[in-house]
């Protein structure tokens, strides 16, 4: 696909490019602690928006949504810049209308729509989202801790559903994530365990997820956060990241892995 398309940066499918036209996030190549033969990207993450996934979504209402302009057939009509971007409507060579945010200094200097809801009624954006977007990314359903809640009980049924989901519209998926280095966002059982635990624990998450989904990521996040958190790092060795990452390509050779 080419970047300059509707690109999706979780739900709401953030898209931008820098002042000479390129995706500026997918131009930064991480080597990670020397580990040759594989490439590893970097993306930056964006907080600012989440939603509940519903697994069967409800008729749109309002001939499809609540969106205005949402086809940008009127130019920015309805939508605004976040942060210090500056955004434009372009046009790919298929035909397709789009909006890029360039001059961006921060992660979330994007572009956006304030959506007006009445208490008590109940709205979906799903057939909108279907029509535009070609990227997305699960908030939380393929995260350690949503799919591994007890200890040897895992659970991927609703990342199974969602997955089925943006199939039939042939949308790309990002894997996000396989580990995260944030302690807050392990597990609650793994948060006690022993280093040796901890790292049979981290290998069994590998062989359960990557295995999985083999084939149908577009992108792994394999290590989370790894620049602002280094829980699994201190636990396991200075050389734990490497490690997660020559195990992700090794398992899933044809899947982009990226520091997130």
């Amino acid at each position: 696909m080419e970047w300059g398309q509707s690109v999706g940066d979780k739900e709401w499918g953030h898209a931008w490019e820098d002042e000479n036209g390129k995706y500026s996030s997918t131009e930064d190549l991480f080597v990670v602690n020397g580990v040759k033969g594989f490439q590893v990207y970097a993306i930056g993450y964006d907080y600012y928006f989440t939603s509940k996934c519903l697994e069967r979504p409800l008729n749109p209402q309002y001939s499809g949504g609540i969106a205005i302009n949402p086809e940008l057939n009127n130019g920015l009509n309805g939508w605004t810049k976040f942060g210090s971007a500056r955004i434009e409507t372009r046009t790919s060579k298929e035909g397709n209308v789009f909006i890029v945010a360039s001059h961006r200094t921060q992660p979330s200097d994007s572009f956006s729509q304030r959506f007006y809801v009445e208490k008590d009624k109940m709205y979906t954006i799903s057939a909108w989202y279907n029509s535009r977007f070609k990227l997305t990314v699960f908030e939380n359903e393929m995260k350690w801790w949503f799919t591994e809640p007890i200890q040897g009980k895992e659970d991927y049924h609703l990342a199974d559903a969602m997955l089925q989901y943006v199939k039939n519209y042939s949308m790309l998926v990002r894997g996000h994530n396989i580990v995260w280095e944030n302690k807050d966002q392990l597990p609650s059982w793994a948060k006690t365990l022993s280093p040796p635990l901890l790292s049979a624990a981290v290998e069994r998450r590998f062989y359960s997820l990557v295995p999985r989904y083999q084939g149908q990521m577009m992108h792994w996040d394999v290590d989370n956060e790894n620049i602002h958190f280094s829980y699994l790092e201190s636990q396991l060795g200075e050389n734990a990241s490497a490690y997660f990452y020559k195990k992700a390509h090794d398992m899933d050779s044809n899947t982009i892995l990226f520091l997130n």
